[in-house]
């Protein structure tokens, strides 16, 4: 069985790292697939046994280490914990770093010669003994790190790093021991760079402290989301409330809830009526109206009244840890986008490796540069190369943007879902339940001649109310408001898209419309051969023979109109498929100003409409409920459900509309544009920067000290950059 696991990854620091963990762990036998996300630090891997433990072992050898994550507040905390730590590290590095630059800018000064009565020889051995603790300390683990892939012949970040400030320090360290050496080989410059060290680790930990910082920012709407769960619940037990944990509740328990609390669970209302805040679940801003038999979302809020209701489901089983589990998997996947990046940076280090040492050995043997100058430009290279604003290109605009389309009520299951909704060209939509309401109202009915009203409704609440179809739902709506009580029925069979069978007392019952009709051979009065009206006929057959039909009328989603002319503004073209009579279709397709539709089709004539539409090389967006419409979600290059089916919907759609509302559809086209111009441009400027400073810094315009600086600007401007579509 294939498993999927995600765990947290400890000590990455740029795309090159990413490579080396997914090399590291697609060599252990059983992984399927990997996916490690820089950005959050996280990595999703598809296995197909229990090689848990070899995966650790071998992640452990490449340098880096793998954690265990327990739940999302376990990813806020083990960050924060890093965070505190670099914040340690950093200050550390700070409080030494400003005495060494101070003291190397101005040891030749006079007026320091009068102050400090200290030979140059001894000055040198203090700043020696200063940098030596920034880099025993603040900056050990880049040689730690750089040292394990040393080993295996491998390098990243952190070997641009070390071999450059390594480089500095060790030259410095050589003059400051062995003076004498340098005077007997002429080597013209004998000072010392202990300041260049110092300022270089300093200023990439400053620069990892505010991207730690950033990240952490970036995954604030899940860790909103996992708060919400209050931690006590209000259990009645034997006529008592007993305040429990919720880690110690059952399915089927009853819990009183109180006005302006938090609700512990999924549950389902017993007794009284309320007003629910499900804003962080759906998006929707307006309070909710719940009464007996109505589901309630754990994680949201009470506002009024007090209601007692039975759990439904607890712990990772609950709507909101579904949302969170989707969330994750989204921001832990990779955009094809990505892979650019990734097989650059691939390469990356080697080739700057390469033109580090081509710069000093071209500087100090042909153009005859003086030695340390040679090798300062050659360390420049090193350190402005970093890769580090290549591998948060793409993460970082991904994590926000599927971090605020949680927040507006938009659940997106993948990166590879928001990053194709940007071409999307044609959006398909389910008529039934999508662009209208979806619970239909009968309008009226006729019984046929020879058949008693109350037993031909009683058959007929009998079989639709096994139905989840929200036409069976309106019917049986009707007829308990007739005061109508049901006949049980057996054998029920939902025929998808056309109606449904039973049977009571080995008599065929069926219900539906006029293509299930004509499949079972029933025939239908002439009169309704030709659908000239546009309200939808239910017909009921009792042994073979039509007993009744129900007529029918839906009326439009709020907003649909809308949203479907500025979908043709942003020039995707619209399109409607619906099992209804070409009347009815019709009636609502020129309601909405929607050219093209099709009616009479089932579930999978809507798949092979689709299949069409994608064969002339269009980028299909099919939007529905997520339980009829399954094929034609499937077949979609973007499937996108309304969240009317919760958990069913979020397991069949790339995306899921919490909220019910279809601006969804329009926000997820606008916010997928933004993200991919957002990820363009992080690679631009992370390209143009490279392609810009190296030169510079090899022919000596970038000392080290600037390098540094410039490294850790560019990546903390992807940061900010992706960080603006939350702004949007």
């Amino acid at each position: 069985m294939i498993k999927t696991e995600i765990f947290f990854v400890e000590g990455m620091t740029c795309a090159s790292c990413v490579a080396k963990v997914e090399k590291a762990i697609k060599s252990v036998d059983g992984v399927i697939d990997v996916a490690v996300n820089l950005a959050s630090e996280k990595v999703k891997i598809e296995i197909e046994n229990e090689n848990i433990e070899k995966i650790f072992e071998s992640v452990a050898s490449a340098g880096y280490k793998l954690l265990t994550i327990s739940s999302e507040k376990n990813i806020i905390d083990l960050q924060k914990e890093t965070f505190k730590k670099m914040g340690r590290e950093l200050l550390l590095s700070v409080v030494l770093t400003i005495p060494i630059t101070l003291i190397s800018m101005f040891s030749m000064s006079e007026w320091f010669v009068r102050v400090v009565p200290l030979s140059m020889e001894n000055i040198n051995y203090i700043l020696f003994a200063m940098t030596l603790i920034v880099i025993l300390t603040s900056g050990r683990k880049f040689y730690k790190i750089a040292l394990k892939l040393a080993l295996k012949k491998t390098s990243d970040m952190n070997t641009l790093v070390a071999v450059g400030t390594g480089v500095a320090f060790l030259y410095s360290a050589s003059v400051t021991f062995f003076p004498k050496y340098f005077s007997l080989y002429n080597i013209q410059h004998s000072d010392v760079y202990f300041d260049t060290t110092a300022t270089i680790i300093t200023l990439i930990l400053l620069g990892k402290y505010f991207e730690t910082r950033a990240k952490i920012k970036m995954i604030d709407s899940i860790s909103s989301l996992v708060s919400l769960q209050p931690k006590v619940a209000h259990i009645l037990k034997d006529g008592t409330i007993e305040d429990v944990s919720v880690d110690f509740v059952k399915v089927g328990e009853i819990f009183i809830l109180k006005p302006g609390e938090k609700i512990p669970f999924d549950a389902v209302i017993e007794s009284g009526s309320t007003t629910i805040d499900e804003s962080m679940i759906t998006g929707e801003s307006l309070p909710t109206e719940k009464n007996i038999g109505d589901k309630i979302i754990g994680g949201t809020i009470n506002f009024q009244g007090s209601i007692t209701a039975k759990i439904l489901a607890v712990g990772k089983n609950m709507l909101l840890s579904h949302i969170v589990s989707h969330v994750e998997k989204a921001q832990s996947s990779k955009a094809q986008i990505q892979c650019l990046a990734d097989k650059v940076t691939s390469i990356f280090v080697p080739i700057i490796f390469a033109i580090s040492i081509s710069t000093f050995l071209i500087s100090y043997f042909i153009f005859e540069i003086d030695f340390i100058i040679a090798l300062l430009n050659s360390i420049a290279v090193l350190i402005i190369a970093c890769p580090c604003a290549l591998g948060l290109a793409t993460p970082t605009a991904l994590i926000v943007a599927t971090g605020k389309a949680a927040r507006k009520g938009i659940l997106v299951k993948n990166a590879e879902s928001l990053e194709r909704s940007c071409n999307i060209q044609t959006v398909v939509f389910d008529k039934t339940g999508t662009l209208t309401e979806g619970m239909p109202k009968v309008n009226s009915f006729e019984i046929f001649f020879g058949f008693d009203e109350k037993y031909i409704f009683q058959l007929l609440f009998g079989i639709e109310q096994s139905s989840e179809h929200p036409i069976a739902k309106s019917i049986v709506k009707y007829l308990k408001e007739k005061n109508i009580l049901p006949i049980n029925v057996e054998n029920f069979e939902a025929k998808i898209g056309v109606g449904a069978l039973a049977f009571y007392e080995n008599i065929k019952l069926v219900v539906g419309n006029k293509k299930l009709l004509n499949e079972e051979n029933i025939l239908i009065p002439e009169k309704y051969q030709k659908d000239e009206s546009h309200l939808t006929k239910i017909f009921f057959a009792v042994d073979r023979k039509i007993a009744c039909v129900m007529f029918l009328s839906d009326t439009v989603q709020e907003n649909a109109r809308e949203v479907i002319e500025s979908l043709k503004k942003e020039k995707v073209d619209v399109m409607m498929l619906s099992g209804d009579t070409v009347q009815s279709a019709k009636q609502i397709a020129e309601k909405l100003g929607i050219v093209r539709f099709m009616a009479m089709v089932s579930p999978m004539d809507k798949s092979s409409i689709i299949k069409s539409l994608q064969s002339k090389k269009e980028i299909v967006a099919m939007v529905g409920d997520g339980i009829n419409d399954a094929p034609a979600l499937a077949q979609a290059d973007v499937s996108i459900a309304l969240g009317r089916g919760t958990e069913i919907a979020m397991e069949t759609a790339d995306i899921t509309l919490m909220r019910n509302n279809l601006n969804g559809v329009l926000e997820i086209i606008k916010l997928s544009r933004q993200t991919m111009r957002t990820i363009k441009q992080n690679l631009f400027w992370a390209f143009i920067y490279n392609i810009i400073c190296i030169p510079l810094a090899a022919v000596g315009f970038l000392s080290p000290t600037i390098a540094s600086l410039a490294m850790a600007t560019s990546s903390i401007s992807v940061i900010l950059n992706s960080l603006r579509l939350k702004i949007r």
